[in-house]
């Protein structure tokens, strides 16, 4: 399935549907790989508490991560759950934190959990919250350097995480975070910190992207590099999956933004690119003012098809 067939089929149908049943596709294409990976994994001497005994179990490996502080400099919203001074911080209830968080804020992709083996799920919802706290940095605030301070504390948490610096984790999501990762090397640290830069970028732009292509390398930095994280958290490895996920999560992402567009507005940012908008006689501040009109339709079905 190429980029321009999924975004056509988000187009043509409710993009909520459409981004679910996407998601669970790609989820499905990775579980036979996965569960063949299972008894590798039990073999290596895997621990079984990992693996949840309810559907959303949050069981998590019996670690804990030195917690000092709280909120860790904004935390990227998940104030309430972070770290206590002196205290160590459960895993198990980051895990849970991070349960709560993905099922309030990116519900369909909670649900396209269920798709994941059992053993894979606590990883997954961990990397889906860390996914929430950074999109909603931005959207938090009006201000702009604000987003990005917190932005900068999560690429700061990030790096503590794989230098094994628990000490300086101060958030249930990146508790959570750091144990779903915990000896996965330097892929995931590239593929997370590849998440904020993108998201830092978005905060500093003034405007809208210039075109198509810049909507989508965004997508590809954001949604398509969770995917690839939660391929490779769940063992599966391989040039096919991947190739799907690139194009999966660049539709995904740029439906997303089109579904953000009235809340967008709100905050007068705009995704539509500016040469679209063009070739449709669009301005932004039709689009900062939330006025629905026949181009501004049209400009929208040519960035979704």
């Amino acid at each position: 399935m190429s980029t321009l067939a999924a975004r056509r089929l988000l187009a043509d149908s409710s993009s909520t549907v459409a981004a679910r049943s996407l998601l669970s596709w790609s989820c499905h294409r990775g579980r036979e790989a996965a569960v063949r990976c299972s008894d590798a994994r039990r073999r290596a001497g895997a621990s079984a508490s990992a693996v949840p005994s309810t559907p959303f179990s949050t069981t998590a490996p019996s670690t804990s991560a030195d917690s000092g502080g709280s909120g860790g400099g904004g935390g990227g919203g998940g104030g309430d759950g972070g770290g206590i001074g002196g205290k160590q911080m459960d895993v198990r209830a980051s895990f849970e934190y991070c349960v709560n968080r993905v099922r309030q804020h990116d519900y369909e992709n909670y649900l396209c959990t269920f798709a994941l083996p059992p053993a894979h799920r606590p990883a997954a919802l961990a990397v889906r919250a860390f996914n929430v706290e950074t999109a909603q940095a931005l959207g938090a605030t009006k201000e702009p350097h604000i987003a990005i301070m917190r932005l900068q504390w999560w690429r700061e948490s990030v790096a503590a995480i794989h230098a094994g610096n628990p000490g300086k984790v101060q958030h249930p999501v990146a508790v959570a975070l750091s144990a779903a990762v915990h000896g996965t090397g330097t892929r995931t640290k590239r593929w997370l910190e590849q998440m904020v830069e993108a998201r830092i970028k978005d905060a500093q732009m003034v405007g809208p992207p210039p075109g198509i292509p810049g909507l989508e390398a965004y997508a590809n930095n954001t949604t398509s590099t969770l995917l690839y994280l939660l391929l490779d958290l769940s063992e599966v490895r391989n040039t096919e999956a991947d190739h799907a996920a690139a194009h999966l999560g660049k539709a995904i992402g740029i439906a997303n933004l089109l579904r953000g567009t009235h809340a967008h507005s709100a905050q007068r940012r705009c995704y539509i690119p500016t040469d679209v908008c063009a070739r449709h006689g669009v301005s932004t501040e039709d689009v900062y003012r939330a006025r629905s009109t026949e181009e501004l339709r049209n400009a929208v079905h040519e960035v979704a098809s």
